[in-house]
């Protein structure tokens, strides 16, 4: 079990040129390991939930592979999300190439691309089942 804690940090003397914050202490109870670290910044924060945001679209669109904005909005719980959350997501996931938009509203998830090759387990399956007389004639 981790417990998290924030406790205040120390006063700056001023010689670095920087104010020290509070700080998070996180203690893993399982073996009493204790770590410290600062908060995160705002614009550090910002992208950080971004990306989960951008990972729950993602997320979301994998059983149904295509769906309408609206479906994708109710299958997301968006109505829950920040302000403007929804809007950002799907427009990054776009630009970060990992949700496709298609025409009439609907998005799906990037084809993967085929691979240049056929990979070595395949290519001995396929050469095992020729020689069993099980592949093509």
């Amino acid at each position: 079990m981790i417990v998290s804690a924030r406790t205040p940090g120390r006063k700056c003397d001023g010689r670095c040129g920087k104010t020290e914050t509070d700080e998070m202490t996180t203690i893993n109870r399982d073996n009493g390991n204790a770590q410290s670290r600062r908060p995160l910044d705002a614009e550090s924060h910002r992208k950080a939930v971004l990306g989960a945001e951008i990972r729950v679209l993602v997320h979301a669109l994998g059983p149904y592979r295509v769906l309408k904005r609206e479906a994708l909005e109710r299958e997301v719980k968006a109505h829950n999300w920040r302000d403007g959350g929804f809007e950002q997501a799907l427009e990054a996931a776009i630009e970060q190439q990992q949700v496709e938009r298609l025409p009439f509203g609907f998005y799906r998830l990037p084809h993967p691309e085929p691979p240049d090759e056929m990979p070595d387990t395949e290519r001995h399956a396929s050469t095992a089942m020729s020689r069993l007389g099980c592949g093509p004639h």
